[in-house]
């Protein structure tokens, strides 16, 4: 069957899932066609072609025999890619993310709801209007969840561990050093350490919600979240990448703040405390993939009450 060339993965692909995974995982890769296979006769789905994943999955468009668009993914941990079916059912009501059509959690296979147009805030690189990522942010942060639910959530404080001992590595190993410091990061971590102690508005948050985890979905869908990693705490983390994402000036991040603040239940001192507190990690993370202007750069430097020097 000439599909079947869907279940291959490309080298820079594989690189990310070894990075990841480790070497298991090429032997997984190697077996993806045949588990594929088995997934389509099982599901009665027909596969239209690639959508590469991440670091955790390879992802392919589908159509069911009814005719109707969705998506698959796969991945060599299925615990991770239950959870996330798990996740996306906990915000199902709000239609702010996409609907879990099958999951098979022992194969790490999940079917999923098309988003047409499908592409990323990240993709198409432009900022978008503060308000419908407002709308957004509260509609996640507002749905309603049993205390059972809000069980399978993970803490702030394990998110925020997460992403720093993350990007310290990141930072250590490329030229993300030679522009913010260890005492820097430390710093910054010390300042999220801090304000997710003293959070008082606990809501549901996404978790990992930047450019490239959000989809137009249409005039009928709005922006539509995907990769929920869901924890519990206050609202102004899920807001951070969106009042500093590609921001080229303290007024710019102002802006923003005035506009989302209020739309997600906080304060734009909280918001911007919480803005200073990582942006380190923002920081590191442009300098690492060297994608962002050196403007914007420098404005997340500024927040994080650094002098800034030139590359």
């Amino acid at each position: 069957m000439e599909w079947v060339t869907v279940g291959s993965v490309d080298e820079d692909h594989l690189s990310l899932l070894v990075e990841r995974f480790g070497v298991g995982a090429r032997h997984w890769a190697s077996g993806l066609p045949q588990r594929l296979t088995a997934v389509a006769e099982r599901w009665k789905i027909t596969y239209t072609g690639v959508r590469r994943g991440g670091r955790t999955s390879a992802v392919y468009g589908c159509q069911r025999a009814d005719g109707t668009a969705c998506m698959l993914k796969v991945g060599p941990d299925a615990g991770l890619i239950a959870a996330e079916a798990r996740m996306l059912r906990l915000w199902e009501e709000s239609r702010r993310v996409p609907r879990v059509l099958e999951v098979d959690p022992s194969a790490g296979v999940l079917l999923q709801e098309a988003i047409e147009p499908g592409d990323t805030v990240f993709e198409r690189g432009v900022v978008p209007d503060m308000g419908e990522v407002g709308d957004l942010l509260s509609e996640l942060h507002e749905v309603r969840m049993t205390d059972r639910q809000i069980a399978q959530l993970r803490s702030l404080i394990g998110r925020i561990h997460f992403f720093y001992d993350h990007w310290e590595q990141r930072r250590a190993e490329g030229p993300a050093a030679d522009r913010i410091s260890l005492a820097l990061l430390h710093r910054g971590f010390g300042r999220a350490r801090a304000l997710a102690d003293s959070q008082e508005t606990l809501v549901p948050l996404h978790g990992d919600l930047y450019p490239n985890h959000v989809l137009y979905g249409g005039p009928n869908r709005g922006l539509v979240a995907i990769d929920p990693q869901g924890c519990l705490g206050d609202p102004a983390f899920d807001a951070v990448d969106w009042a500093l994402w590609k921001a080229e000036s303290r007024d710019e991040v102002d802006r923003r703040v005035r506009v989302l603040a209020p739309r997600i239940g906080t304060t734009e001192e909280r918001l911007l405390d919480v803005c200073t507190a990582m942006a380190p990690l923002l920081a590191v993370a442009r300098c690492t993939y060297g994608d962002a202007t050196e403007a914007h750069v420098r404005t997340l430097l500024e927040l994080a009450d650094v002098e800034t020097c030139d590359y």
